[in-house]
């Protein structure tokens, strides 16, 4: 007998409607590429098309050499790329200075000279001495603890902390604090002949050059003391209304300043190691001109201290990742203009500008305002104050003094010209870049104050300084 069929298909059988097909595979979606983790395409691009153009389609001087010519073609990018921002500072200044070494414009040796400049390390070992201060508790000497600061960040300036900075970290008050401090840094200095090194540089090489600088001391602030003064009082103001803070009232202040030196207790024995750490080291600084110790040299020792008392160890040092990134960019920015200097396109603009002047045929105070004008914003050039006082401070008081510019007036103007373009850019100055490093100013901010504080500094000294000069009889 046999079994009958079962009326249900198997897995094997075939579909008897010869109009049921199996359903069409799904369509295949395109592959995404997956997302761009690297530099800013269009930043990137404008940056190098800078460079390029700059190198191939401006002519060159004959008296420039090709070297020489690159080089600034590729500095011109760098700079471009750090206001641009195609990458982090630090990773757009290494791809730069890898340019630099790949198509033979600089040795290595050349490239990296500019990583033992004393001041990147002397900025470096300060940082690690901000750490110090975090480690101790916020605590920077017993006058801060009874006026109530306290540091809120590891990452303050070096040298004498400014309390002010310190109390504007709060919240709401971080850029506009560092905001003035880069600015006002750079009057400050300009109002004493010790307040930097490249003053008493500046009255040296006036000296070599004939200009006689009498009790040079109080020369000095004498002629500065009124616009520097008056500087220093707009600053703040004038920031105030371009970079405004988000908390603007703070009634309860004194209140949490009690609470906090409550909270703190007394000083414990790390806070004064640090306090006396921190006291040896600026009086150190003070007096090392007369015992020959060099700046560079005082941090190191006042770094190592920490590190032997145990303020600081190791790690604490190579945590901090704003110093090393600080120490990366300004150092071959300071190499690349270091090194346009060697390569004489310092001395090619220095000369173009003389023989412009000659063309021209001016009274001695049209060829003067050039002049500074000139000094001023070729900075943009440099990282490093003295190094521009040591390039071009001797070539623009002779140009100045071959224009029948009185010497002292000449020689005055161009070393407080030094000091207030260290604002001009986040490289321009050491306090500068420390102040950048800090991480509270964004970049194009810097740019965009530096400007701004350039053209009012100049308004300022042109006016108000100029006539106090011509009442002391400088001209």
């Amino acid at each position: 007998m046999s079994t009958p069929k079962s009326p249900l298909p198997t897995h094997n059988s075939t579909p008897s409607s010869p109009n049921h097909s199996p359903p069409p595979p799904p369509p295949s979606r395109p592959r995404r590429l997956p997302p761009w983790k690297g530099a800013k395409l269009i930043p990137l691009a404008i940056s190098i098309a800078i460079g390029l153009i700059f190198r191939f389609a401006v002519p060159k001087p004959h008296k420039v050499t090709t070297n020489a010519w690159q080089l600034l073609a590729i500095f011109l990018a760098t700079i471009s790329g750090l206001v641009l921002g195609p990458l982090p500072v630090g990773a757009w200044a290494f791809l730069c200075l890898t340019v630099t070494v790949v198509t033979k414009t600089l040795t290595f040796a050349a490239a990296f000279a500019a990583f033992t400049n004393e001041v990147i390390c002397c900025d470096n070992y300060l940082m690690d001495y901000q750490h110090g201060l975090w480690c101790t508790g916020g605590s920077v000497s017993p006058l801060t603890r009874g006026l109530g600061f306290e540091p809120w960040s590891k990452k303050r300036l070096s040298g004498a902390i400014s309390s002010y900075y310190v109390w504007g970290l709060r919240k709401g008050w971080t850029t506009y604090a560092a905001l003035p401090c880069i600015s006002c840094s750079s009057s400050s200095s300009a109002l004493f002949l010790t307040a930097a090194a490249q003053n008493l540089l500046c009255v040296k090489l006036a000296e070599g050059l004939g200009v006689q600088v009498s009790s040079k001391w109080l020369t000095w602030l004498k002629a500065s003391c009124i616009p520097a003064v008056i500087s220093l009082l707009v600053t703040p103001v004038v920031l105030y209304k371009i970079f405004p803070p988000e908390m603007k009232d703070t009634p309860d202040a004194p209140l949490m300043a009690r609470r906090r030196l409550q909270q703190m207790g007394p000083m414990k024995s790390d806070e004064w190691v640090m306090t006396i750490v921190m006291l040896v080291t600026v009086g150190l600084w003070i007096a090392g001109e007369a015992i020959g110790l060099a700046s560079v040299i005082t941090a190191m020792l006042g770094l190592a201290l920490l590190l032997t008392f145990g303020i600081l160890d190791w790690n604490d040092c190579l945590s901090e990742k704003s110093a090393w990134d600080t120490l990366a960019w300004f150092g071959v920015l300071i190499g690349m203009a270091s090194q346009l200097t060697t390569l004489g396109v310092v001395a090619w603009m220095s000369n173009a500008v003389g023989n412009y002047l000659e063309s021209l045929s001016l009274h001695w105070f049209g060829a003067f305002c050039i002049l500074q004008a000139a000094y001023f914003f070729i900075h943009y050039l440099f990282a490093s104050q003295t190094g521009h006082v040591a390039a071009l401070y001797s070539a623009f008081l002779a140009m100045c003094l071959a224009a029948k510019v009185p010497g002292l007036f000449a020689a005055l103007a161009l070393g407080y010209n030094t000091n207030l373009f260290g604002g001009l850019t986040h490289y321009s100055s050491g306090q500068a870049a420390v102040y950048y490093g800090a991480g509270y100013v964004e970049l194009r901010d810097v740019f965009k104050l530096g400007i701004i504080i350039a053209i009012m500094n100049i308004v300022i000294w042109a006016v108000a300084g100029a006539g106090w000069w011509k009442v002391l009889g400088l001209y």
